[in-house]
């Protein structure tokens, strides 16, 4: 994870012996739910408005009525 330009951009290096992590965080105005597993990462907006957030190089909008769900394979 790493924030640019105020910009949230997520990428999936898990360590090989990890099967996922989830977190929290508080970004600007948003409180974010983030999912990480070998297969996918999850982001939802709990509070806030929508936002934009790349993730493994793409662009993704994600709103509070729509979790954004990127899956690998």
């Amino acid at each position: 994870m790493t924030l640019e330009e105020g910009n949230l951009h997520l990428v999936n290096n898990l360590p090989k012996e990890w099967q996922g992590l989830s977190y929290r965080m508080l970004l600007q105005q948003n409180l974010l739910e983030i999912k990480i597993t070998k297969d996918n990462i999850d982001v939802e907006i709990l509070e806030g408005p929508a936002m934009d957030v790349m993730i493994n190089g793409n662009w993704q909008r994600i709103s509070p009525d729509r979790k954004s769900e990127v899956v690998y394979n």
